[in-house]
């Protein structure tokens, strides 16, 4: 709202639910479809496919995965369109520090749910405390573990096969980023249990070697949406300029307002100021 108020140039990042590339269908009742973060790694994925094959942003049809120290997510391209996402909380089995998709029943069985504890449940917790990658990679001989592993891993074969069902022709490529991917054991039963599908799965190359993938995406945008910024067509072709709405114009619940909702939430923001 300062912003706002100021006048400022400022251009954020759309959710992918917020694109028009996204059909109407596949966005009611969700908000997560995969958040500004996500947008930014799906503009990197396009790049470095198009990079890789010498080929056309329209080429792309690609599925890809980010497997974060938190929340997983997945992201469908076709045509170089981002099609559909399923965001870290509504991602069908848990992630590295996240729950993933919630049973209801849990939710009601805790009586109340905060914000904060969007972050609790994923595999990590399987070790009592909260330990790295790295070190959970070796000890998948202990029974818990190797359990909430299997979880993730199966929550992730799951997803990729919901994507695949939305393009009209057969995905080309699987690509795979994020914090676990870095683990290279990790990325190795990763990519074992996605073999069956007959894909070829590889790595987000990027072209930084710090900057995390998020972030080489935002670049890449924010060079598009420059006046003479030399990624022009990859911020076309991703249609980030035809971004509209809140992530919560699609709930349709009986006395769920968004602009109230949204109002409420500003107001609280003011509040804590």
């Amino acid at each position: 709202m300062m912003q706002k108020e100021l006048n400022l140039n400022v251009f954020f990042t759309p959710n992918v639910i917020q694109l028009p590339t996204v059909p109407l269908h596949r966005k009611r009742n969700k908000v997560d479809m995969g958040t500004a973060d996500k947008t930014c790694i799906a503009a990197l994925a396009l790049r470095d496919y198009a990079n890789r094959h010498g080929s056309d942003y329209r080429n792309a049809n690609v599925v890809v995965l980010e497997l974060g120290f938190g929340f997983n997510a997945i992201m469908a391209i076709e045509a170089g369109k981002l099609i559909d996402g399923i965001g870290g909380t509504i991602f069908p089995g848990p992630g590295y520090l996240t729950i993933g998709a919630m049973d209801l029943e849990i939710a009601h069985t805790l009586g109340s749910f905060t914000e904060a504890q969007l972050g609790f449940g994923g595999i990590a917790y399987a070790a009592g405390d909260v330990i790295p990658p790295e070190e959970y990679v070796k000890r998948l001989d202990e029974e818990n573990l190797a359990t909430a592993w299997n979880s993730l891993v199966e929550g992730i074969v799951k997803a990729v096969a919901m994507e695949l069902t939305v393009f009209e022709e057969t995905a080309t490529e699987i690509i795979l980023s994020g914090r676990l991917t870095r683990v290279p054991k990790l990325y190795a039963l990763l990519v074992k249990s996605l073999e069956r599908y007959d894909i070829p799965i590889r790595k987000l190359d990027g072209y930084a070697e710090k900057s995390k993938e998020a972030a080489q995406g935002a670049a890449l945008i924010a060079s598009g949406l420059a006046a003479g910024g030399t990624h022009a067509e990859l911020v076309d072709i991703l249609e980030l300029r035809g971004a509209r709405g809140t992530v919560l114009d699609y709930v349709r619940w009986p006395g769920f307002n968004a602009e109230e909702t949204i109002r409420k939430k500003l107001q609280a923001m003011k509040m804590a100021l």
